[in-house]
């Protein structure tokens, strides 16, 4: 049962897969993994994460809204660039590398 404000955006491994989860197992398995990526970053191998984020991110090649305060920012989400910042494509501004905001996908 989510709250009306997040119905049609919220989900749960249940609910996904239909059935139930250990949360200790899946806590312990982020974590390690997260430790990892950290000991990866630590020893100098940047360049081989930042190739697998970009495999994996599947918001690059689509076409996306970026909301940061009041300014929104249209276009494709073409890249990541080296300090994780996403590239946004436009028409009128070309590549705009975008450091915080929300990022929604445009059907």
């Amino acid at each position: 049962d989510w709250p009306p404000d997040l119905g049609s955006k919220a989900g749960s491994l249940y609910v996904a897969t239909g059935r139930e989860w250990d949360r200790n197992r899946i806590l312990a398995d982020l974590l390690g993994g997260l430790e990892r990526r950290y000991e990866d970053l630590l020893s100098g191998r940047q360049a081989a994460l930042l190739a697998d984020y970009r495999t994996r991110c599947s918001t690059l090649g689509a076409e996306v809204q970026v909301t940061s305060g009041d300014h929104r920012l249209f276009g494709r989400a073409a890249d990541v660039d080296e300090r994780g910042r996403l590239i946004v494509e436009t028409d009128h501004q070309g590549r705009v590398p975008v450091e915080a905001g929300e990022v929604t996908l445009r059907a």
